[in-house]
């Protein structure tokens, strides 16, 4: 006998059902060219899509399309043949994009004449450390996939000594064919230097940061004038770090269990030993202060706001204001939250975000990749006030160190902040070699509560913190070692219920002589000392 149609439509809802339960509760893996193993794809090139409109590019992007700006209804993406040929066939009014004016010779200033090569940028990083060798040092971070080095210029008041002080980062040019940046940075760089000690703003910046600029990350791609680095096919770098929607492990292999582009792979590497507060990366295409979230679960264009919203977008608008063009262009008061504008999976910005204890933007700089050269002055012009207002908020917030109670010696802790209904998952790290953190928050008549966690010690929580207008409220904290850690190790952990247990026994198990050694009584180990190190392991 045939069953009733309207069981037919239940056991095929409840089939649906179960599936969209089991996807909802898997991790989300798009499939993107740009991160795949570049060995083993075909060749992107760049199109334009006009009359497209939001959720049909946010279609192609969940499709593997590797979109990079959006304006209006036009999009800008890098796709193969076979996708390209698919938008076609789908009825899109799609079209190659030919290369940009890289040069006018006749408006060029007398100053600059042509955006520098990559030898002439690491020869002007060298220039600057021999002529301002007490501020400023080149730092060699390793080589390009083409053997050409990957440079930061640090500069500090003493630039050689680790101090309590914020660190601050810009890198560029991630993307070989967007010059601007690399050009902007080194003369962020000449005008810092040389202004020390004479501008009161540029010597306080210098004196109270430590500031890592790295005019040229992708130096391969920078020479070949193209997007992506020059490993295999190319990978496109800014689509390769971990990502918390689709890439969620801060290593330096992928998802796929392959290596990241060796380029993506040296920042992370060099970030792992650092304790940044604040950074952005530069880019042009577009012109726009971009903050988190890049991406998000659904892959839809939609506003997908970080527990910072509120900061972010007053750390982007300390940029956009300044900048005349990038205030009054396409985009309200020229920022943008990322996923609204358009989804990225893999971004710098949100993997410093999420693993890294700092807040970073994206900042596209112009509307041209490579507009002439003869633009770079009137460039400069515009960013030169925007570059150093936003550094400036990693002097904001609150700042401290924290030590141990015992010894005075720096420890290694977790701060989150929170105030009233508002409370943020985001953790800032302490610096191992001093001890000093650094949490930009926003000013508020609203007290903020400050929580430290560190392996191994007390959780501390302080109340009553007031944020205001100007140079960061100090706040030192002393932290205490859990006691039980019977065995000196890490702990207390199951090890040392062992011990306990062992004593209420009667037997005479080897305890470690350091501080944390001591039972919560102080006196004798009991069944309370092994029921707190349960809980302990528990939580």
């Amino acid at each position: 006998m045939n069953k009733p149609r309207f069981l037919h439509k239940r056991l095929c809802r409840c089939f649906l059902f179960f599936v969209l339960t089991a996807l909802l509760a898997s991790p989300v893996f798009f499939a993107f060219p740009s991160r795949a193993n570049a060995d083993h794809i075909d060749p992107v090139f760049e199109i334009k899509i006009t009359d497209i409109s939001k959720a049909q590019a946010s279609r192609l992007t969940k499709s593997g399309v590797n979109v990079t700006n959006r304006n209006g209804t036009t999009i800008w993406a890098y796709v193969t043949e076979v996708q390209f040929q698919s938008i076609l066939n789908q009825g899109f009014a799609a079209e190659t994009v030919a290369g940009e004016t890289r040069k006018d010779a006749e408006l060029d200033s007398a100053n600059y004449t042509d955006y520098p090569t990559y030898a002439e940028v690491a020869s002007a990083l060298s220039a600057f450390e021999s002529s301002y060798p007490s501020i400023s040092r080149v730092v060699d971070i390793g080589d390009s996939y083409e053997g050409r080095k990957l440079l930061f210029l640090k500069i500090s008041d003493n630039v050689d000594v680790e101090e309590d002080e914020p660190e601050f980062k810009y890198i560029s040019t991630m993307h070989g064919d967007e010059k601007i940046g690399t050009d902007l940075m080194l003369r962020l760089i000449d005008h810092m230097l040389s202004n020390y000690g004479t501008n009161a703003d540029i010597t306080r910046l210098i004196d109270g940061m430590e500031i890592w600029i790295m005019p040229l990350m992708n130096p391969d791609g920078y020479t070949a004038n193209q997007r992506y680095n020059m490993q295999g096919i190319g990978y496109d770098l800014n689509r390769n770090f971990p990502d918390r929607i689709d890439d969620p492990a801060n290593t330096l292999v992928n998802y796929t269990g392959d290596p990241r582009p060796i380029e993506v792979q040296r920042i992370m590497t060099w970030a792992f030993g650092q304790s940044s507060t604040l950074s952005a990366n530069i880019h042009g295409g577009a012109l726009v202060a971009n903050y988190p979230y890049d991406s998000n679960s659904s892959g839809a264009y939609v506003y997908t706001a970080c527990d910072d919203d509120d900061l972010f977008i007053e750390l982007s608008l300390a940029y956009s204001t300044l900048n005349s063009p990038m205030y009054n262009g396409e985009f309200s008061q020229g920022i943008t939250n990322g996923a609204d504008w358009y989804t990225a999976y893999g971004g710098m910005q949100d993997w410093n975000y999420v693993w890294m204890g700092c807040m970073e933007i994206t900042l596209e700089v112009s509307n041209y990749k490579k507009p002439p050269y003869s633009y770079m002055d009137g460039l400069w012009d515009d960013n030169r006030a925007s570059l150093l207002a936003y550094m400036e908020w990693a002097l904001r917030g609150v700042r401290g160190v924290v030590t141990d109670k015992e010894t005075g010696l720096p420890i290694t802790a977790a701060i989150t902040a929170k105030s009233g209904s508002w409370e943020s998952d985001f953790k800032v790290y302490t610096d191992p070699d001093v001890g000093d953190y650094h949490r930009i928050l926003l000013p508020s008549d609203d007290p903020y509560t400050l929580t430290f966690s560190a392996a191994g010690y007390e959780t501390k929580t302080v109340s009553g913190i007031m944020v205001q207008e100007g140079d960061a409220v100090r706040l030192d904290v002393e932290m205490d070692l859990k006691p039980c850690n019977f065995n000196c190790s890490n702990g207390p952990d199951l090890p040392d219920a062992v011990i306990a247990l062992q004593v209420l026994a009667g037997l005479s198990p080897e305890i470690g002589n350091c501080t944390d050694a001591r039972p919560l009584s102080g006196v004798q180990i009991g069944l309370e000392d092994a029921l707190y190190i349960l809980q302990q392991a528990a939580d």
